[in-house]
C-alpha cells in the first residue's frame, strides 16, 4: 500500500487555491443581497451611499484567511492510498486540529458525508484527468454530500505517476 501526502513545498498553494474558491463564493453571494438591495430600495444610488464597500472585504479578506488556516490543517492531514483492488482518501485525525475535527463531526452527523472515502476498483464509473486533478467517480456517488468522489489534486507527490496509473487504468476500461 503506497501513501501520497500533498508536498510540503505545494500545501500554502493548495490551500490558498481552496480557500480562495470559498472566499469567491461568499463574496459573489453577498454581492447578489447587495444587489438585491439596492433593487428593492426605491433609489440606488442612496443605497450606494449608504453600503460600506470596504466591509465587503474585510469579511472576506477574514473569510479567506481563517479558510486558509484551516485547509492548510487538512492538506496536513490529507493522504490517499492507491491500492490494487481500492483507493483511499482519508486523514491522520491526530494532526487535525479541533476545529476540523469538530467540523467533520458535525458534517457526518447533519448530512451524512464521510471524510474517510474508499472506492473500490469494480465501483469506479468513471475517472476524469487533469493537470490540476484526478477525479474518481464511483458508481454510488452522492451529490449532495460528496460521498463517492474523491479527488487528489495535482499538489500530491508522484502525481505524474498517479496520472499515469489511471491512464493506464481508463485504457484498461475501454479495453
Amino acid at each position: 500500500m503506497r501513501g501520497y501526502q500533498i508536498q510540503e513545498d505545494k500545501k500554502s498553494k493548495y490551500a490558498a487555491r481552496k480557500a480562495g474558491n470559498m472566499a469567491l463564493m461568499m463574496a459573489g453571494g453577498v454581492l447578489i443581497v447587495f444587489m438585491l438591495l439596492m433593487l428593492v430600495a426605491n433609489d440606488g444610488t442612496q443605497f450606494l451611499k449608504v453600503v460600506k464597500w470596504h466591509w465587503l472585504l474585510i469579511i472576506v479578506g477574514g473569510v479567506f484567511g481563517l479558510r486558509y488556516i484551516q485547509e492548510s490543517n487538512l492538506a496536513n492531514a490529507l493522504v490517499f492510498f492507491v491500492e490494487k483492488d481500492r483507493i483511499i482518501k482519508t486523514y491522520h485525525t491526530q494532526m487535525l486540529n479541533e476545529g476540523n475535527k469538530y467540523g467533520m463531526r458535525k458534517e457526518e452527523r447533519r448530512y451524512g458525508s464521510k471524510p474517510h472515502q474508499e472506492i473500490k476498483i469494480t465501483d469506479i464509473e468513471r475517472v476524469q484527468i487533469s493537470d490540476k486533478r484526478i477525479k474518481i467517480v464511483s458508481k454510488d456517488y452522492n451529490f449532495f454530500n460528496g460521498n463517492g468522489m474523491i479527488v487528489v489534486p495535482a499538489e500530491v507527490n508522484e502525481y505524474e505517476q498517479l496520472k499515469r496509473h489511471f491512464e493506464r487504468f481508463i485504457e484498461n476500461i475501454n479495453a
